[in-house]
């Protein structure tokens, strides 16, 4: 960040640069004067043929607020949320934006490592524990600390987070039955993550897609 302070203001930040980016992407040319930007005729050609999403993310109140306020999109979720903590976020982000006359999706991040088993799934995450980079991981830890929304008490499940346990680590059957369960927490739609990219979505889209009711 630009300096420690950001934190304490990227929302007020945020919403003059999407006050700006507004402008520009609806007239293609706007003057602007405010505590972080100042535009004299700024021209910003072509113009967006339709209105573009916003998509924010975020969980904490002052994200929450943001994202009813401005965003279409929200993601949502620590990694290892249940399906009942992802249902009281969507709840709360849903009603947020409800009460000034708006709609807002909110997407989960899910992580996944699918196997045949879930010995063999646990098995890879184990692997991937034990080649993960402590410095980079210690270093983010650091500058997250920093952040005064964050809530501190997680930063240790966030470490254990971006030492790569996944969201779900479980055999095929049981990756559906937990994506099923998220899905009917009512959330728009989620966004999936795969450490092996190439060949896990294969698996996922062979083996796990065809288990999943919510998509019936």
């Amino acid at each position: 960040w630009p300096e420690d302070d950001y934190h304490t203001y990227r929302y007020a930040y945020a919403e003059e640069f999407l006050q700006v980016m507004t402008a520009l992407w609806e007239k293609g040319r706007a003057s602007y004067s405010g505590k972080f930007f100042a535009l004299d005729d700024c021209m910003s050609y072509p113009t967006p043929k339709r209105p573009l999403e916003i998509v924010c993310a975020g969980q904490s109140d002052a994200a929450l607020e943001f994202t009813s306020r401005y965003a279409d999109i929200g993601f949502v979720g620590r990694m290892h949320d249940t399906p009942e903590a992802l249902r009281k976020l969507n709840d709360k982000l849903k009603g947020m934006a409800k009460a000034r006359g708006r709609t807002v999706g909110a997407y989960a991040l899910i992580n996944v490592i699918a196997e045949a088993t879930d010995a063999k799934a646990q098995a890879r995450q184990d692997y991937y524990l034990r080649h993960s980079d402590p410095v980079a991981i210690a270093e983010w830890m650091r500058a997250s600390g920093r952040d005064p929304t964050r809530n501190l008490e997680g930063l240790d499940l966030l470490r254990w987070t971006f030492m790569g346990f996944p969201f779900i680590t479980a055999s095929y059957a049981a990756v559906a039955e937990r994506i099923d369960a998220i899905a009917a927490t009512g959330v728009a739609g989620v966004c999936l993550m795969f450490p092996d990219y190439e060949n896990d979505l294969r698996a996922f889209i062979d083996e796990v897609m065809p288990r999943l009711r919510c998509r019936s």
